[in-house]
């Protein structure tokens, strides 16, 4: 697409600006989901520690998802209120916090129910903000391929805390799962704060390569439109582009046109399936392995990561892919689906499969 290069060229050893962003923004939600996973991890030794039935085991690992569930709308509209980046931050010191505290309060189980409940209203604002803050700093021409990044954060983070879960434990004990994860978070915090803004206009490290930076980002954000002759769908964008930015923070959200779109409800659905599916093995999976399969904390760690070592990398190439066709090849945005509907039907058939032969 015409327009969608870095003019003028950076000067050597120049890191762009939206980069360092994404790099931080992507770590952040690998954190994220660190915090999440180090409780099913340790879940078997704390069980045995305390004494915990199964029943307590699900109420303490559905807790966290209680409070997660809380914050997911009030986190996207405080981000497009008042920016991303003082969202995402005050939700990961929260979870860090709850993270921290967590090992203390596992003798009284309503108090590592409500502590869990807090780290998930921390996160639970943690993906619309990262959201956010990622489509003020993508260019359309790099939009999917950093959104990609973003989106292979989670599962990257679930296979790095499963495989290093198992000899911490081990060696250290279940309570520095706890205490590692939040130091690390701790580290992370500092540059997040330092260097991430909620928008280009935010920047205060200016300098020229910054300044031509901006620019170009401020000339190529924007919704892409598009029209497809599938079925003559046209994206219609309404042009709010005389608005200042007050103006549009004060746009009433289309509540009703969301849910009468069908786009919209099969994104969700879709979600909704997908979700269920992850929690199901990132909750579980453990568990299941060490009560039904006899398998101990190093065979653990091997086994659990083989769902997630693809994930993160597909979904990384896949959105270069997709940019690469539009911005470069001139595929229309609304026939990218059907480039992946091959890698479902094999997905599919590998869960089909994996699930007969272990039923």
């Amino acid at each position: 697409m015409e327009g969608d290069t870095f003019s003028p060229s950076p000067p050597r050893g120049y890191i762009a600006r939206r980069y360092v962003i994404l790099a931080l923004l992507t770590l952040g939600l690998l954190l994220a989901y660190a915090i999440r996973v180090v409780l099913s991890t340790a879940i078997v030794n704390i069980s045995k520690e305390q004494d915990w039935s199964s029943d307590v085991q699900g109420i303490v690992l559905s807790s966290f998802y209680w409070g997660y569930i809380i914050t997911q709308l009030p986190g996207g509209y405080m981000a497009s209120r008042w920016g991303g980046k003082w969202v995402f931050g005050v939700g990961m010191i929260v979870a860090l916090a709850g993270t921290a505290v967590f090992p203390f309060v596992t003798k009284w189980v309503y108090a590592a129910v409500a502590v869990r409940i807090v780290t998930g209203i921390g996160e639970g604002v943690m993906f619309s903000s990262a959201y956010a803050i990622n489509s003020a700093w993508a260019p359309n021409a790099e939009r999917s391929t950093m959104f990609g990044f973003l989106n292979g954060a989670p599962p990257l983070g679930t296979l790095i805390t499963l495989a290093v879960s198992p000899p911490i434990i081990s060696s250290l004990g279940w309570k520095w799962l706890f205490w590692g994860t939040s130091a690390i978070g701790a580290i992370w915090t500092a540059f997040y704060l330092l260097f991430v803004q909620s928008t280009p206009k935010d920047n205060f490290f200016i300098c020229a390569p910054h300044r031509s930076e901006i620019d170009y980002i401020s000339t190529n954000v924007g919704p892409i439109t598009s029209t497809s002759k599938m079925d003559n769908i046209s994206l219609q964008v309404d042009d709010v582009e005389s608005f200042d930015e007050q103006q549009k923070k004060d746009l009433p959200v289309p509540w009703l046109s969301f849910f009468r779109s069908s786009a919209f409800l099969a994104a969700m659905f879709n979600h909704f399936a997908y979700n269920w599916n992850y929690y199901v093995f990132v909750s579980w999976l453990p568990t299941y392995m060490e009560r039904q399969l006899g398998f101990d904390l190093e065979k653990q760690g091997f086994y659990s990561t083989l769902p997630y070592l693809i994930y993160p990398f597909i979904s990384m190439f896949s959105g270069w892919f997709c940019d690469w066709l539009v911005h470069k090849k001139g595929q229309d945005l609304l026939s990218m689906p059907f480039y992946f509907l091959f890698s479902f039907f094999f997905s599919f058939c590998a869960h089909y499969d994996s699930s007969n032969a272990t039923s």
